[in-house]
């Protein structure tokens, strides 16, 4: 077992410089939405800029769309609250969900999805430190653009006055793996930043759109 030490940057991810606006003055929701939707969508393209390369890498050359269909679940998220399949769109009775609670509310358990997801990649990427594997580097460029949508999402909560409402999840004591598995297991992490990330931009672009209809 072991217990990875240094900062745990979900907790501060804007660097203790959360909800600060040089302007002074609260953003607008649509200004906040449409900043977590750019950075989330920059996040998403990191991603799926190497994801058949690495599938393939690990798979002896299975496409991604073959490998998520022998891995069909997620390994960090319940499906009730990640409801969509890779690469596909979010199921609309959970956009009606949605719409039952307050924007707060909704980014408050989005940064809680962003902190497992956090702890996972982070994870990876400490482990890859030694063996120093082919796609360690992308790794890092996923954990990089996962802490820059980590402090818009909260930043905007804090900017709604609800950052006290944030619960904070501890880094686990990492259990060691079979070496066997080690490469399924960054896959399916892998695959559920993507799902994630997929998640993400198709629910802000969901509440830009409610923000539009409102006037």
């Amino acid at each position: 077992m072991t217990a990875p030490t240094g900062n745990m940057f979900w907790i501060e991810p804007c660097g203790g410089h959360v909800g600060e606006n040089p302007s002074g003055e609260r953003r607008t929701d649509a200004e906040m939405l449409e900043t977590i939707r750019v950075i989330t969508e920059r996040a998403l393209n990191t991603a799926k800029s190497f994801d058949e390369a690495y599938t393939q890498h690990l798979f002896n050359g299975r496409t991604v769309e073959q490998t998520d269909k022998d891995f069909p679940d997620s390994k960090l998220f319940n499906p009730q609250d990640v409801p969509n399949k890779l690469n596909e769109p979010v199921p609309s009775s959970h956009f009606d969900r949605l719409s039952e609670k307050t924007l707060a509310e909704n980014l408050i358990k989005q940064y809680d999805h962003l902190q497992t997801l956090a702890i996972a990649v982070e994870g990876v990427v400490d482990d890859q430190e030694s063996s120093r594997p082919k796609f360690a580097e992308n790794y890092k460029s996923l954990l990089n653009t996962l802490k820059q949508v980590m402090c818009e999402v909260h930043s905007a909560i804090s900017e709604l006055g609800y950052e006290g409402q944030i619960q904070h999840k501890e880094r686990p004591i990492r259990q060691p793996q079979d070496v066997s598995y080690k490469s399924i297991y960054n896959w399916l992490i892998y695959r559920d930043y993507i799902l994630l990330m997929q998640y993400l931009k198709q629910t802000t672009e969901f509440f830009l759109a409610a923000l539009e209809k409102q006037g």
